[in-house]
């Protein structure tokens, strides 16, 4: 049985739901309980929260392990100092990630994502990393590798979240 509120499942034998404390004691219809399914997936709670991997679609999954991806770059060398490597979050490249979390967080809401915003999401982290490689301060000391393997993660996750934005559809939950 589920909640008639939540959508969590709980005991027929139960008054109240353990969950958000719903009276159960009206008998739930066929049409509620789609209702109370679809809440519950839909609905972002951070103590239940849950990723619909088995039911997203390969464009999801993309726009998902892309935004994975990005986070894990930061944690990889971005510029190598001969025996020193500096990574994404101690250059600072981690605040481009603030843009990321606009797909993500519809991704994960199961909302649609506007295809222009998205694509602006990638053409800019992708400018930012060239910025960072090829124009920044240090990039005019030859002794300086700014070609580090966290900015080609980056940049291959980018671009791959634009093709996840592209064809990205919505779950259809009834």
């Amino acid at each position: 049985m589920y909640c008639i509120e939540c959508g969590k499942e709980i005991q027929a034998i139960q008054k109240h739901c353990n969950h958000c404390g719903f009276s159960q004691e009206n008998l739930i219809n066929d049409q509620q309980l789609r209702e109370a399914k679809k809440r519950s997936i839909t609905d972002f709670d951070i103590h239940t929260f849950k990723i619909s991997w088995n039911l997203w679609d390969e464009y999801s999954k993309t726009i998902f392990v892309s935004t994975i991806c990005a986070l894990v770059s930061m944690l990889f060398p971005w510029i190598s100092l001969g025996p020193m490597d500096i990574n994404g979050f101690q250059r600072g490249h981690f605040l481009i990630l603030v843009l990321w979390i606009y797909p993500a967080y519809c991704l994960l809401k199961n909302q649609d994502i506007n295809k222009n915003q998205g694509y602006f999401i990638s053409v800019l982290s992708v400018m930012w990393v060239s910025y960072s490689m090829f124009f920044s301060e240090a990039a005019d000391h030859p002794w300086i590798n700014t070609k580090g393997i966290g900015a080609i993660i980056f940049t291959v996750a980018s671009i791959t979240l634009a093709a996840g934005i592209s064809k990205y559809k919505r779950l259809n939950i009834d």
